[in-house]
């Protein structure tokens, strides 16, 4: 998502993070992961284009 909203998990918790990265780096998941490029296609489809960071504010 932080391609087009901007998001990324909060520093504030430390413990989700640590649970993310732990879920990412699993050897099941990177079988089965396509490259970042295929879900940013996918979700432009549906979410539109990215928004430019600071785009919102103007």
């Amino acid at each position: 998502m932080d391609h087009f909203r901007s998001f990324a998990l909060p520093a504030e918790t430390p413990r989700l993070q640590t649970w993310w990265n732990a879920v990412r780096d699993r050897d099941s998941i990177q079988a089965v992961a396509n490259p970042i490029d295929y879900y940013v296609q996918r979700f432009a489809k549906v979410l539109g284009q990215p928004t430019p960071v600071g785009a919102a504010q103007k």
